[in-house]
């Protein structure tokens, strides 16, 4: 978790100017769409839908990108290039789960790092 904690303010630092009032707002934004984004990626699964399923990934993937969590953005990468069908939608799901809880947590703890800077 911090490698990523790392990661993330590498490249969120330049682009808030290093100030915590800029960057608290953006990871809780991140966390929002992101957990949004894994929900929906469930329902999919759940349901399916692969179309549905590789366009969350590609969402997630962008947000992950902006971030700078480049273990989350491989993952995400890794997986888009499968032969997804209906049947490999739950292992993709757990995986993409596992690597995005780890960037949840990082997130989260430099929310209250830097809210209290």
């Amino acid at each position: 978790m911090v490698v990523c904690m790392e990661e993330i303010r590498r490249y969120l630092g330049p682009l808030t100017a290093h100030q915590s009032t800029l960057m608290v707002p953006l990871l809780a934004e991140f966390v929002r769409a992101s957990d949004d984004d894994i929900a929906r990626l469930q329902r999919a699964a759940e349901e399916g839908h692969v179309g549905q399923f590789i366009d969350r990934i590609h969402r997630l993937k962008g947000g992950a990108r902006i971030m700078g969590t480049l273990k989350l953005v491989a993952t995400c990468s890794e997986i888009e290039s499968w032969e997804l069908d209906q049947a490999r939608l739950p292992e993709a799901l757990a995986r993409l789960q596992q690597e995005y809880e780890v960037v949840r947590l990082a997130a989260t703890q430099l929310q209250v790092m830097e809210g209290e800077e």
